[in-house]
């Protein structure tokens, strides 16, 4: 009896030190879960430049209902040459597109309407001096 009665008290012991790490996971597991909350929200919160390369290129799936009568196109962008394409989206369906490019150093902004392609250029140079530009285009 004695030998039966030693091993419940042991039985106990373990089940208070199981108890206890359980309890230590627990508020550890919170404490990561925090954390990582913090990070996730730090990283949305930081703005990163992204670098492309010549033949590089990004893919958005949608960009919006481009046929529609207004879209805004907003980007920060610190030019390198004198030329480049900025942002393009096209419905192949009904042949819309809307593109931000760097010309000649000057930024133009380009959309069709039906048949008719409308261009609007900037009187602002951007090109090669190290600043970031915003451009905010409208149509």
């Amino acid at each position: 009896m004695n030998a039966l009665a030693e091993q419940v008290t042991d039985i106990q012991a373990e089940q208070t030190k199981t108890s206890q790490l359980r309890g230590n996971i627990t508020s550890k597991m919170a404490a990561l879960r925090e954390k990582l909350r913090l990070a996730q929200e730090k990283i949305a919160n930081t703005k990163q430049p992204v670098r492309f390369g010549d033949k590089t290129t990004i893919t958005i799936n949608r960009v919006g209902n481009l046929t529609s009568l207004f879209n805004e196109l907003q980007l920060e962008f610190k030019a390198e040459t004198r030329d480049s394409l900025l942002f393009f989206a096209e419905n192949p369906i009904s042949n819309a597109f809307i593109s931000l490019e760097i010309v000649t150093s000057s930024v133009k902004f380009s959309f069709n309407l039906h048949a008719y392609v409308v261009s609007i250029v900037s009187p602002v140079q951007v090109c090669c001096d190290g600043e970031w530009f915003r451009v905010l285009a409208t149509r």
